[in-house]
């Protein structure tokens, strides 16, 4: 019987909890001043696909609710631009969008998504 092992990151994109513990430590729970939303909040303890310098801005920067909206775009950006999440090209995209949508970079403004969710 053939045993199928999960590529490491391969579901990290997106939120999804994912086996590759180190992508995935949590951090003491931290209050910040958020750079979205500047309110005095818990900062996000982990961030999925993110590493290295991207991922201590997030950390110093982000608080859990606004992650949460982060999260919601993300996808959004995912389907609106019909990204491969197998491209280093896609890593690189959404590493500039996540630091314009928390304002922690200057470099650049947040895509452009046409999604209008329906009327209830």
């Amino acid at each position: 019987m053939a045993t199928t092992v999960p590529l490491p990151g391969v579901f990290a994109r997106c939120g999804a909890l994912y086996w590759n513990g180190i992508m995935n430590k949590e951090h003491p729970m931290s209050v910040i001043t958020c750079s979205r939303c500047g309110g005095e909040k818990e900062a996000v303890t982990k961030t999925a696909f993110y590493r290295g310098e991207v991922r201590e801005k997030l950390l110093a920067h982000a608080c859990q609710d606004c992650w949460g909206e982060w999260m919601k775009m993300q996808i959004m950006l995912v389907n609106e631009y019909r990204l491969n999440l197998m491209d280093p090209s896609t890593d690189d995209f959404l590493n500039k969008q996540v630091l314009a949508f928390f304002g922690i970079d200057d470099n650049g403004d947040v895509a452009k998504v046409d999604y209008v969710p329906p009327q209830a």
